[in-house]
């Protein structure tokens, strides 16, 4: 029998070692912050960043890829709008001005 095929066995005859899966949890990607305006923050910024994304997926299916190119503006409006309601959320009552440039107003590494 070709040993490559034993289930104990490698390939060269050594015996095989379980491999366990590690159950340590990585590094978490957060600030660490708790309060609810940091969060808030945070989620506009992602939502930029995300936007960002979007935007530079939109640019080579524009025209190419009907199916992509849909998603892509559909994403785009939908993380303008969550942009808004969280810039929307970060305001003292009563105030109208943005609390910070929106998502789309921001400056952006790919123009729109």
């Amino acid at each position: 029998m070709n040993r490559s095929c034993m289930p104990s066995r490698c390939a060269n005859g050594s015996p095989r070692r379980a491999t366990i899966p590690s159950f340590t949890i990585g590094l978490l990607l957060d600030s660490h912050q708790h309060d609810i305006a940091a969060t808030l923050r945070e989620s506009l910024e992602a939502e930029g960043q995300a936007l960002d994304l979007y935007r530079q997926l939109l640019r080579p299916v524009e025209g190419k890829l009907v199916g992509l190119e849909e998603f892509a503006r559909q994403m785009i409006q939908a993380k303008k709008v969550h942009a808004a309601e969280v810039d929307k959320m970060l305001r003292k009552p009563g105030e109208v001005a943005s609390f910070a440039p929106r998502a789309d107003q921001r400056r952006s590494t790919v123009p729109a």
